[in-house]
């Protein structure tokens, strides 16, 4: 159905002409005084653009009324539907671009990538009506959201012309000593065990006791906008142990799984779930074993890295580490029985004598950008071929 077609039946419906019989014949009886399906209601006098929309486009499709109920014959369906395309046009109100449209908008007409890149992080939440977040008489402009707009419009502009050329690739390294968190590391450093970074839970843990294992030393993250290649040595240890499965919530047929998110220094601790955090490459299957190398080609705007998760872990492994010494004494040196039952002295014994499941990450190599273009995308957008120097700009 057309555009014009969908805001014609709209005028209809507002105007409460005859089209409303159709309404009362087929409709009122799922969306009247006794049932409001969908929380919809047309029994009430003019329907509001929304509604009148919402009917329109299920009309047209022949997905209302529902199979189950009364049927208008095929000849009145068309004959409804042509007899709205004569109507008035409705009055449409002007509205803003909610925040999903304007950064759709944003990222179509500049070319730019927008999974990490997020201006409208300050606009307010856009209201809804009916389920619905893009109804014109909902979406009204604040001299706050002005405000916004225009820091949005400098940091889009900031992001689509980065004023320098993209750098040489380059290579860090980082193995040895790897950081985590302070839970985990006092627990790794009592066993000398900082030599690799260990994964327990999935990321959608109450805790991130061991949900994220993100570089410390890499907090400034990539220094521009582009493909990166990842490389980890990796190790999947205890999928098979002589727990109870129902211990740690996991599947012990299932093979570890093991990807990487982004992560940003900037917008919170990087041991936690951020409020962007795009997934940068499929998961992939760890075998069981010593030691393997896992590449990725990922994505990373300036700013980002790559945090390792483990999709399929534990789901709290604060609860294991807790119980461990009374729950399972037998995995403990006899001189270690009277360890506690604290999560502090749990956690030290766990980790040094308990076969439980994880994920070791012993080395990491990031190198990029890798086949950056001479020139962004964005930047040809807005200048063409032209050369763009921000300095001549101030």
């Amino acid at each position: 159905m057309t555009s014009a077609l969908l805001l014609a039946f709209a005028a209809a419906a507002a105007a409460n002409d005859p089209a409303s019989a159709f309404l009362d014949t087929y409709c009122t009886a799922c969306h009247g005084e006794k049932a409001q399906m969908a929380n919809r209601r047309f029994d009430r006098g003019p329907l509001n653009p929304a509604d009148a929309l919402a009917v329109a486009r299920r009309i047209e499709a022949g997905t209302m009324p529902p199979h189950t109920a009364k049927q208008p014959s095929a000849a009145e369906r068309q004959a409804f539907l042509a007899g709205l395309a004569k109507q008035e046009p409705a009055k449409v109100t002007l509205r803003r671009l909610n925040r999903r449209e304007y950064l759709n908008t944003i990222g179509d007409l500049l070319q730019m990538e927008m999974d990490q890149f997020d201006p409208t992080s300050r606009f307010p939440h856009d209201q809804q009506y009916a389920h619905m977040d893009n109804v014109g008489e909902t979406l009204v402009t604040s001299g706050y959201l002005l405000e916004q707009y225009l820091d949005a419009a400098d940091a889009v502009i900031r992001k689509a012309l980065p004023g320098t050329p993209a750098p040489a690739p380059r290579q860090w390294m980082f193995k040895e000593h790897f950081r985590q968190q302070k839970e985990l590391d006092g627990a790794r450093q009592r066993n000398k065990l900082m030599q690799y970074m260990t994964l327990f839970e999935h990321p959608r843990t109450p805790h991130y006791e061991g949900a994220y294992a993100p570089l410390h030393e890499f907090s400034g993250g990539v220094p521009y906008d582009g493909f990166y290649e990842v490389k980890v040595q990796v190790e999947a240890l205890h999928r098979r142990n002589p727990y109870d499965a129902k211990l740690f919530g996991m599947d012990p047929e299932a093979p570890f799984r093991f990807g990487l998110v982004a992560g940003n220094s900037r917008a919170g601790y990087l041991r936690h779930e951020q409020s962007i955090q795009p997934l940068l490459a499929e998961p992939v299957d760890l075998a069981d074993g010593g030691p393997q190398w896992v590449t990725f080609r990922v994505r990373l705007d300036a700013g980002y890295q790559p945090r390792f998760i483990f999709p399929n872990g534990m789901n709290n492994v604060r609860n294991v580490f807790s119980s461990f010494a009374r729950r399972f004494p037998e995995f403990l040196p006899e001189d270690q029985w009277d360890v506690g039952q604290g999560i502090v002295a749990g956690r030290i014994a766990m980790m040094k004598h308990g076969p439980i499941p994880q994920i070791r990450i012993h080395q990491v190599e990031i190198r990029g950008p890798l086949d950056a273009p001479a020139m962004p995308a964005s930047q040809r957008v807005l200048y063409g071929d032209r050369p763009f120097d921000i300095g001549r700009t101030r």
